[in-house]
Protein backbone atom coordinates (compact mmCIF):
# COMPACT_ATOMS: atom_id res chain seq x y z
CA UNK A 1 0.00 0.00 0.00
CA UNK A 2 1.51 3.39 -0.28
CA UNK A 3 1.07 6.42 1.15
CA UNK A 4 -1.84 7.98 -1.01
CA UNK A 5 -5.25 7.89 0.58
CA UNK A 6 -6.58 5.71 -1.72
CA UNK A 7 -5.49 3.16 -3.63
CA UNK A 8 -5.17 3.40 -7.58
CA UNK A 9 -6.38 0.75 -10.21
CA UNK A 10 -4.09 0.19 -12.69
CA UNK A 11 -4.57 1.74 -15.65
CA UNK A 12 -6.40 4.49 -13.56
CA UNK A 13 -5.95 8.38 -14.56
CA UNK A 14 -2.61 9.82 -13.41
CA UNK A 15 -3.25 13.38 -14.95
CA UNK A 16 0.74 13.84 -13.78
CA UNK A 17 2.07 11.33 -15.81
CA UNK A 18 2.73 11.63 -19.53
CA UNK A 19 -0.15 9.46 -21.44
CA UNK A 20 -1.95 10.29 -18.39
CA UNK A 21 -1.58 6.28 -16.66
CA UNK A 22 0.21 5.03 -14.30
CA UNK A 23 1.78 1.66 -14.23
CA UNK A 24 2.05 -1.46 -11.83
CA UNK A 25 6.08 -0.69 -11.80
CA UNK A 26 5.70 2.74 -10.78
CA UNK A 27 3.31 2.06 -8.08
CA UNK A 28 5.35 -0.59 -6.30
CA UNK A 29 8.55 1.69 -6.80
CA UNK A 30 7.18 4.45 -4.71
CA UNK A 31 5.43 1.73 -2.39
CA UNK A 32 8.98 0.07 -1.76
CA UNK A 33 10.69 3.10 -1.24
CA UNK A 34 7.71 4.37 1.10
CA UNK A 35 7.95 0.96 2.82
CA UNK A 36 12.16 1.36 2.96
CA UNK A 37 12.04 5.11 4.36
CA UNK A 38 9.66 3.97 7.27
CA UNK A 39 12.05 1.06 8.36
CA UNK A 40 14.74 3.86 8.09
CA UNK A 41 13.01 6.25 10.46
CA UNK A 42 10.82 3.61 12.60
CA UNK A 43 12.76 -0.05 12.03
CA UNK A 44 11.09 -2.91 10.90
CA UNK A 45 7.54 -4.19 11.64
CA UNK A 46 8.24 -7.17 13.85
CA UNK A 47 11.80 -6.54 13.89
CA UNK A 48 14.30 -5.51 16.16
CA UNK A 49 13.39 -2.16 17.31
CA UNK A 50 15.61 0.55 15.58
CA UNK A 51 17.03 2.47 18.65
CA UNK A 52 18.54 -1.06 19.16
CA UNK A 53 20.19 -1.40 16.17
CA UNK A 54 21.70 1.89 16.64
CA UNK A 55 23.08 1.13 20.12
CA UNK A 56 25.53 -1.57 19.21
CA UNK A 57 27.96 0.81 16.66
CA UNK A 58 26.78 3.76 19.18
CA UNK A 59 28.66 1.88 21.92
CA UNK A 60 31.42 0.24 20.39
CA UNK A 61 32.33 3.98 19.03
CA UNK A 62 32.01 5.22 22.57
CA UNK A 63 34.05 2.68 24.34
CA UNK A 64 36.63 2.97 21.28
CA UNK A 65 37.04 6.27 21.37
CA UNK A 66 37.31 6.47 25.29
CA UNK A 67 39.48 3.68 25.53
CA UNK A 68 41.67 5.42 23.06
CA UNK A 69 41.52 8.72 25.12
CA UNK A 70 42.11 6.72 28.44
CA UNK A 71 45.21 5.18 27.18
CA UNK A 72 46.50 8.75 26.04
CA UNK A 73 45.89 10.12 29.24
CA UNK A 74 47.53 7.23 31.08
CA UNK A 75 50.75 7.32 28.69
CA UNK A 76 50.91 11.20 29.25
CA UNK A 77 50.76 12.01 25.20
CA UNK A 78 51.75 15.63 23.95
CA UNK A 79 48.70 15.32 21.31
CA UNK A 80 46.39 12.84 23.05
CA UNK A 81 43.01 13.94 21.18
CA UNK A 82 44.35 11.86 17.86
CA UNK A 83 44.61 8.54 19.75
CA UNK A 84 40.69 9.25 19.90
CA UNK A 85 40.42 10.77 16.72
CA UNK A 86 42.27 7.79 14.98
CA UNK A 87 39.87 5.31 16.99
CA UNK A 88 37.00 6.91 16.15
CA UNK A 89 38.28 6.90 12.15
CA UNK A 90 38.73 3.27 12.33
CA UNK A 91 35.44 2.32 14.19
CA UNK A 92 33.29 3.80 11.97
CA UNK A 93 33.54 1.54 9.46
CA UNK A 94 30.27 -1.26 9.56
CA UNK A 95 31.38 -4.66 10.39
CA UNK A 96 34.61 -6.41 12.08
CA UNK A 97 35.84 -7.33 8.93
CA UNK A 98 36.29 -3.49 7.75
CA UNK A 99 37.51 -2.56 10.72
CA UNK A 100 40.15 -4.84 10.86
CA UNK A 101 40.93 -4.27 7.09
CA UNK A 102 40.86 -0.30 8.46
CA UNK A 103 42.77 -0.85 11.78
CA UNK A 104 46.18 -2.87 9.08
CA UNK A 105 45.45 0.32 6.05
CA UNK A 106 45.68 2.97 9.16
CA UNK A 107 48.73 1.59 11.28
CA UNK A 108 50.86 0.98 7.47
CA UNK A 109 49.51 3.98 5.93
CA UNK A 110 50.55 5.86 9.48
CA UNK A 111 53.95 4.56 9.35
CA UNK A 112 54.64 4.92 5.28
CA UNK A 113 53.20 8.62 6.41
CA UNK A 114 55.77 8.98 8.66
CA UNK A 115 58.43 8.04 6.93
CA UNK A 116 57.26 10.64 4.29
CA UNK A 117 57.38 13.30 6.83
CA UNK A 118 60.84 12.65 8.28
CA UNK A 119 62.30 13.25 4.47
CA UNK A 120 60.32 16.19 3.88
CA UNK A 121 61.88 17.12 7.59
CA UNK A 122 65.30 16.41 6.93
CA UNK A 123 65.38 18.31 3.98
CA UNK A 124 65.03 21.73 5.86
CA UNK A 125 62.96 23.12 3.27
CA UNK A 126 61.95 26.97 3.15
CA UNK A 127 58.88 28.17 4.04
CA UNK A 128 57.09 28.37 0.56
CA UNK A 129 58.28 25.16 -0.42
CA UNK A 130 57.05 23.48 2.86
CA UNK A 131 53.43 25.04 1.87
CA UNK A 132 53.64 23.43 -1.30
CA UNK A 133 54.19 20.33 -0.24
CA UNK A 134 50.84 20.44 2.43
CA UNK A 135 49.07 21.67 -0.75
CA UNK A 136 50.31 18.63 -2.69
CA UNK A 137 49.95 16.59 0.43
CA UNK A 138 46.14 17.44 0.49
CA UNK A 139 45.89 17.33 -2.70
CA UNK A 140 46.66 13.19 -3.22
CA UNK A 141 44.71 12.79 0.12
CA UNK A 142 41.90 14.30 -1.96
CA UNK A 143 42.22 12.45 -4.98
CA UNK A 144 42.49 8.77 -3.68
CA UNK A 145 41.12 8.68 -0.13
CA UNK A 146 37.69 7.85 -1.38
CA UNK A 147 39.36 4.76 -3.67
CA UNK A 148 41.71 3.41 -1.18
CA UNK A 149 41.78 4.98 2.85
CA UNK A 150 45.20 3.26 3.35
CA UNK A 151 46.63 5.36 0.63
CA UNK A 152 44.99 8.58 1.95
CA UNK A 153 46.47 7.68 5.28
CA UNK A 154 49.85 7.70 3.84
CA UNK A 155 49.61 11.19 2.86
CA UNK A 156 47.00 12.27 5.87
CA UNK A 157 49.82 11.60 8.21
CA UNK A 158 52.73 13.92 6.84
CA UNK A 159 49.90 16.86 6.27
CA UNK A 160 49.22 16.44 9.90
CA UNK A 161 52.51 16.64 11.36
CA UNK A 162 53.90 18.88 8.90
CA UNK A 163 50.96 21.33 9.68
CA UNK A 164 51.57 21.13 14.14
Amino acid sequence: MSCRSRPRRHGAKDPGRPGGFETDTAEASRDAAALRATELLIGRPGGPHHLAVLAVPVLRMALGTGAAGELAVLLHLEHGYWAAVSAAAVLRSVNLRTTCQRVVQRSLGTVVGLLIALGVLAAHPEPMALALVVVALEFLLEYVVARNYGLGVVFLTPMALLLS
